[in-house]
């Protein structure tokens, strides 16, 4: 974080594991027991909207759900806006989402650098 500029935004793509009701859940340790550790593809831990951003609000960063399921399982798919990224010089970059592959099945948030 020490490194961004003030504005700047990090994006965090991982499984939405615990709030889906649109499809079951997938296990910690997904896709299955003979898939390595180090692999990228597997499953590691579980996350929530909630848990994300309080991650990224203990690291000093400023939390923006865009694709996440609310506690009552509701599905929410938002488009990055000029407004919810005040400051960041570059908001044509952060609003680009095609390059997420599994986006109805992934959590995303981004985490933006206070302008302090």
């Amino acid at each position: 974080m020490r490194i961004m500029r003030p504005g700047a935004v990090i994006r965090t793509c991982v499984p939405d594991a615990d709030l889906r009701t649109y499809l079951k859940p997938e296990p910690v340790g997904f896709p299955g027991p003979k898939t390595s550790f180090t692999d990228p593809t597997k499953h590691k831990t579980r996350w929530s909207v909630y848990s994300l951003s309080a991650i990224l609000e203990l690291i000093g960063f400023l939390p923006v759900p865009l694709v996440y399921c609310t506690k009552t399982g509701e599905f929410i798919e938002q488009n990055p806006t000029a407004s919810a990224y005040p400051g960041n010089p570059d908001v044509e970059s952060v609003a680009r989402m095609d390059y997420v592959s599994r986006r109805r099945c992934s959590l995303i948030v981004d985490g933006q650098k206070p302008l302090r």
